[in-house]
C-alpha cells in the first residue's frame, strides 16, 4: 500500500493505504476581465448629407439646348418627331464639373444628343439617341467640354 504524505493545516501527516473516491466538484469561478477590442478610438462622426427626395422636370415640346438651370434637373423630351437636345460649350453656359441632368425622351419622338463643335460627348459604341419613348439616360460633365453620356441609349 502506497504511503500519502496530506498536511492538515500545521503538520504533515502520513497515511497509510489506498486514496478514496473523489470528491465533489467545487463551485465554478467568476469571470476574468473582458481584454482590449479593436486597434484604436473610434473616429468622429461625419456630417449628415441631405439627399434629394424629388427631381425637378424641365419639360420640352421642340428641340432645345441645355443651360445652367438645367443642373441637378431631369430634361422632358415631349416632341411628337425627331428632336435634338444640344449640349453647349463651356464658354456659353459654364456648367460645373461633376454636374448631372438626367434625360427623359416623354413623346413618340426619338431624342438625340448633339454636342455644340468643340464639346465631346463620351458614349458606350458612339451611342447619341435615347431608344424610344419613356427612355431615359444620364448626362455627366467630365471635363471643361466634355461629357458622358450612359443609360438606354442606340445609335
Amino acid at each position: 500500500m502506497p504511503t500519502l504524505k496530506v498536511w492538515d493545516g500545521a503538520t504533515y501527516q502520513y497515511v497509510d493505504g489506498r486514496p478514496g473516491p473523489s470528491g465533489p466538484t467545487g463551485p465554478t469561478g467568476s469571470a476574468g476581465a473582458t481584454g482590449p477590442t479593436g486597434a484604436g478610438a473610434t473616429g468622429a462622426t461625419g456630417p449628415t448629407g441631405v439627399a434629394p427626395t424629388t427631381v425637378t422636370a424641365n419639360r420640352q415640346t421642340a428641340s432645345y439646348g441645355l443651360v445652367l438651370a438645367d443642373a441637378g434637373l431631369v430634361v422632358e423630351m415631349n416632341v411628337a418627331g425627331g428632336n435634338n437636345l444640344t449640349v453647349p460649350l463651356n464658354a456659353t453656359q459654364a456648367f460645373a464639373v461633376g454636374t448631372v441632368i438626367e434625360l427623359f425622351q416623354y413623346g413618340a419622338g426619338q431624342t438625340t444628343v448633339v454636342a455644340t463643335g468643340g464639346v465631346t460627348i463620351r458614349s458606350s459604341g458612339g451611342k447619341l439617341k435615347l431608344t424610344g419613348q419613356y427612355s431615359g439616360a444620364s448626362l455627366r460633365k467630365i471635363a471643361t467640354d466634355e461629357w458622358q453620356l450612359s443609360g438606354d441609349i442606340a445609335t
